[in-house]
């Protein structure tokens, strides 16, 4: 900052000049996700799959990792879209704000959007706190499947054009955070155990966690319930009631509870 004071809330005044201030705004955010829900459109209009050329199809594996959140933009695209984008917010904070505060501000960075290697990474890193955290406070090891992983992207993302990464969170509670916890709770895998979380079969309602020491699996429902915004998931809801150990899921949950 050239200048700047900062009282405190006892009138005490310092020196602010040596401060960076980093601001936020969804100024433009509804402007902008109908540019990207345009430009979106425009592409799926472009050539159907079958007479895209093979050069085309390779540019497009290769990108694969690089494309944005809805996956529908190649790179090109995206950087038109991103200067698009630049223009957007540019004409809405001069509509929105006032010059003299506007004229105080060093640079305007406009986030892009994720691309799916971003989003994997920001997945595995949700799922492997919840792994650290089983390890440090329940001393179980865990491990999650590629499937699983890919699973928890999917959901976490079927409206990420309108919400962003946060719903692949919930996604990833849903899908591992409960599941686990559900096998904790029916005595499956307890301290000193380790398992695999997997997926099981193709249809994404159950997961499949088998335990390392003696191969033994069980399989638990996964919550079709919404979650939250953005989420991609139905409305019904199931448990699995088979037992373990000779405790069922509704019995081991009651006792849970009275404890």
């Amino acid at each position: 900052m050239d200048d700047g004071i900062l009282t405190d809330g006892k009138g005490r005044t310092v020196s602010f000049k040596n401060a960076i201030l980093v601001m936020t705004s969804n100024v433009g955010s509804k402007r902008i996700l109908e540019l990207a829900n345009a430009s979106s459109n425009k592409k799926s209009m472009e050539l159907p799959p079958s007479s895209t050329p093979p050069e085309r199809r390779k540019k497009k594996r290769r990108s694969e990792d690089d494309e944005p959140i809805n996956g529908d933009f190649d790179e090109q695209n995206l950087a038109t879209m991103y200067a698009d984008m630049s223009v957007v917010v540019k004409e809405e904070l001069e509509s929105q704000m006032r010059p003299e505060f506007l004229n105080r501000i060093d640079e305007i960075v406009i986030f892009s959007p994720l691309g799916q290697s971003d989003l994997r990474s920001i997945s595995e890193l949700i799922v492997e706190e919840t792994i650290k955290r089983a390890e440090d406070e329940r001393e179980i090891k865990l491990r999650a499947s590629p499937a699983l992983i890919n699973m928890i992207i999917r959901e976490g993302t079927s409206e990420a054009s309108k919400f962003g990464a946060r719903p692949i969170r919930r996604a990833a509670q849903r899908i591992f955070e409960d599941t686990v916890s559900d096998a904790i709770i029916r005595r499956f895998i307890d301290s000193g155990d380790s398992a695999l979380v997997d997926l099981e079969g193709s249809d994404g309602t159950t997961v499949q966690i088998v335990r390392d020491s003696d191969g033994a699996k069980i399989t638990c429902m996964i919550d079709d319930s919404k979650g939250g915004m953005g989420s991609g998931a139905s409305t019904s809801t199931a448990k699995a009631t088979e037992k373990v150990n000779g405790v069922s899921a509704l019995q081991a949950e009651t006792e849970a509870a009275e404890a």
